[in-house]
């Protein structure tokens, strides 16, 4: 199976579902994590980061059956269903479900600067 986003919106769903917002949920996702690690070894240094992009919340049970069912081409595999279950039951918690209202579409924004040595 190809890597899906699936882990990553079910980890903002849970954060946010703590009570964080997006923007504050957003750096403590992997998804940050390895976009600013790229970006500090690059010699840059994050600003700050948001999110950004389409952030109207959607049916997670959506995202989830469209990658179930390779993009609608073929009927539900049942392996994926159970790997996306387990990421429900670990990631989520067993807060997180796929009848939730959740961020999914999002874009990770990270504004950066160059770094500057100090003399």
């Amino acid at each position: 199976m190809r890597a899906t986003p699936v882990k990553a919106v079910i980890e903002l769903a849970q954060l946010m579902k703590q009570g964080m917002t997006a923007d504050e949920a957003i750096v403590k996702t992997h998804s940050y994590q390895y976009g600013s690690t790229s970006i500090i070894q690059s010699g840059m240094v994050v600003v700050k980061a948001r999110v950004g992009g389409d952030i109207a919340p959607k049916r997670l049970g959506d995202l989830l059956e469209w990658f179930e069912s390779g993009s609608g081409r073929r009927p539900i595999d049942q392996d994926v269903v159970d790997k996306h279950n387990a990421m429900l039951r670990d990631i989520g918690k067993g807060e997180i479900g796929r009848d939730d209202l959740v961020l999914w579409n999002y874009d990770v924004v990270i504004d950066v600067k160059p770094f500057e040595a100090t003399p």
